[in-house]
């Protein structure tokens, strides 16, 4: 239990200095905003209780927030958005007839495909957050759309391989 909880601190803050020092030392552009704690939000073991995994996801956003310099709310509310409905994702990629779903949604528990499926669905839900609040309404501008489309296709790249090389390498 020690260890699970050890393991996890590490990685919530090996992920906020990851999302720090991205955002705050590369320059991107204006088209490009990387966000790399979803990927530790996405992948919180099941056996964590839901409400410690919504307040962890709002202190991984809330930091993320007075760290980076960006407006405060931000990626604190897309962060307990993601968090509030991780599970319901991992109910929409695990296969039905399995009573025990993975312990850890990645790649090693669900496969390329649904792994692929599931980070996407749950990066679609936090860029689309990111820009709803950044633009303070609902409608999204074909300037919106690309900053929605290509940050998506670059985070997706991203963390597919932080989840490569980091968790899945241990499994082969």
């Amino acid at each position: 239990m020690k260890n699970n909880i050890s393991s996890d601190i590490i990685l919530f803050i090996s992920f906020l200095i990851a999302q720090i020092l991205l955002t705050n030392f590369i320059d991107f552009g204006p088209l490009v905003f990387i966000s790399v704690y979803p990927l530790y939000i996405l992948t919180r073991p099941r056996h964590i209780n839901n409400v410690v995994s919504i307040v962890t996801a709002f202190i991984l956003g809330f930091l993320t927030d007075y760290f980076t310099g960006s407006i405060l709310g931000i990626n604190t509310a897309a962060a307990t958005l993601l968090a509030f409905a991780q599970p319901f994702l991992v109910r929409i990629v695990i296969r039905r007839d399995s009573n025990e779903g993975p312990l850890r949604p990645g790649i090693a528990d669900l496969g390329f495909r649904r792994f692929f499926i599931f980070l996407i669905s749950g990066l679609v839900l936090h860029h689309i957050a990111i820009i709803w609040l950044e633009n303070f309404s609902l409608f999204i501008d074909f300037y919106s759309f690309l900053r929605i489309f290509i940050s998506l296709v670059l985070n997706f790249l991203l963390l597919t391989m932080i989840e490569f090389g980091i968790f899945y390498k241990n499994l082969r």
